[in-house]
This record gives C-alpha cells, sequence and structure tokens, in this order.
C-alpha cells in the first residue's frame, strides 16, 4: 500500500494548476470540477480534499493530513468531519464519474478507477 507525503506530490514538482482523472476535471486557479462536462458546485473543503485525493491518486491520502491542509491541525478531532466531506463528495460526483473513493481502514482515503458498467 502506498503513502505519500503531502509536501511532494510528483517528486518535489510545483502542484499543477489543472488535475483529470476518468471524467472528473479540477481547475485550481477557477476553483472548478467538471465531472463529464458539467461544472459541480463543491464547497472548499469539498474541494481540497478532492484535489488532493486526485493529486496522489492512487495512494492512501490520511485522515491526518486532510486535517492538516484544512484545520491546521493533523491530530484533532476532525475525523468525523472528513467521513462527512467524503461522503458529500461522493454524493457530488455520482457513481457514473468513473471513480472509486476506497476508505482505507485506520489510515484514510485512495481515490482509483474503475470500469464503468
Amino acid at each position: 500500500m502506498t503513502t505519500k507525503s503531502l509536501n511532494t506530490p510528483s517528486g518535489g514538482a510545483a502542484e499543477p494548476e489543472v488535475l483529470e482523472h476518468e471524467c472528473i476535471e479540477m481547475d485550481r486557479l477557477a476553483h472548478q470540477t467538471r465531472v463529464f462536462g458539467k461544472i459541480i458546485q463543491l464547497r472548499y473543503q469539498e474541494f481540497e480534499v478532492l484535489w488532493l485525493l486526485l493529486l496522489y491518486k492512487g495512494a492512501v491520502v490520511r485522515v491526518r493530513d486532510i486535517n492538516e491542509k484544512l484545520y491546521g491541525d493533523p491530530y484533532g478531532e476532525k475525523e468525523e468531519s472528513v467521513a462527512g466531506l467524503i461522503s458529500k463528495i461522493r454524493e457530488k460526483i455520482g457513481f457514473q464519474a468513473g471513480v472509486l473513493i476506497q476508505n482505507v481502514l485506520g489510515m484514510g482515503y485512495r481515490i482509483e478507477g474503475r470500469v464503468l458498467n
């Protein structure tokens, strides 16, 4: 199982302005998320969590790293808040988006592609 530090998205390179995965496209500067070309509205924290998952796609993003990014406190009592954000993101991007946000018990979350039926 792969985990990555949030400080090094791609070997120390600068963070990209646009991320794409399956049918999801995120534009950091415009703070816009598209699924199948349609803009979906994500709140700031939802956007940040989905951005992290796409930035580190395939790797586990730890709950404490999400807490640090969102709240500045890696050891805070925000695990339930993160779970709530993940639930909202799943609801908004829909099951047809061709992605699966997996819960990795005791660690965090990972995003991967899946086959559309």
